[in-house]
Parts: structure tokens; sequence; C-alpha cells
């Protein structure tokens, strides 16, 4: 009876931990299921956030970089320059190794505020001189992206 306990812990854990995937033919979806086979450009979907659309929406665009901890946030292109953070809270998480892919992304915008101390404590880390770590006096507020479903397409 003892060796059953483990055994059943394991197959709950690698359960537990499928993060409710979902495969069908050439595309892997995550998260809650999506019917959608297309989507915004995710900048037109950020300016109509920002001119007041706050409804939720598909975007369809590059997957930049991954979360390599975890796969659980990863941004999108919105331009060459500029990146969108998508994070999926704790409801499932992606494939490390995804950056690159296009994907279709259900959800929501939501403005995030970042505190002096908590973009003192990022520059830090990342090795910013002291100078610049003193230059960071107000709080920043970005536009981040809540999803609450992630459909890989090929």
């Amino acid at each position: 009876m003892k060796q059953f306990y483990p055994l059943t812990f394991s197959l709950l854990a690698l359960f537990a931990c499928n993060g409710n995937k979902t495969q069908s033919g050439d595309q892997t979806s995550f998260g809650a299921a999506m019917t959608d086979s297309t989507g915004l450009a995710p900048m037109a979907a950020l300016q109509a956030f920002e001119a007041g659309n706050t409804a939720p929406v598909v975007l369809e665009g590059k997957i930049d970089q991954v979360c390599q901890a975890e796969g659980c946030w990863f941004n999108m292109a919105l331009d060459s320059n500029r990146r969108l953070f998508v994070e999926f809270g704790e409801a499932f998480t992606v494939p490390k190794d995804i950056a690159g892919k296009r994907a279709l992304v259900a959800g929501s915008f939501y403005r995030d505020s970042i505190s002096v101390e908590k973009q003192r404590e990022n520059a830090k880390a990342d090795g910013a001189s002291e100078e610049k770590i003193n230059a960071i006096t107000t709080p920043l507020v970005e536009v981040n992206f809540k999803a609450g479903g992630v459909k890989l397409l090929r």
C-alpha cells in the first residue's frame, strides 16, 4: 500500500501541471478553448484600448520572448522596437520554446503601475549604474495583456 501513494501523487502532479493543454491538428492551445482563427494586430488593438475600447479581444502576432522559469508569461511584438507583456495569472503555462511562433491570444488589456522601488530593484538586478538607478523617481505605468487562452499557429 505504501508504494501506491507515491505513484498516485506522481500521476496527480503530472496531470495537474498539464496547464489545460489541448492539441488538435497543427495547432496547440493553452487555457480557455478558442474557436477564433484570426485576430487583431497587437498594435491596432492597443491603440483601440488607449482610445477607450476596453472589451476583450483576440490578438494575432509573433511571440518574442517566453518566461524560461515556468512559461508563465511571454512578450508579443508590437512593432520593431516595442513588446507587449502577456501574462496568464496562474491559469496555465505555455512551452518555453515557442519564441518566434505566431499565436492567437484571447484576453484583455490592463494598466499596471510599477513603483519607484521596484523599478530600482529591476535596474540594480540588470546591472545599471548607481546614477541610472537614482535617476528613477516616478512610478511607471505600463499597458499589459491578461490572456485567458493562447493558440499557437503554424
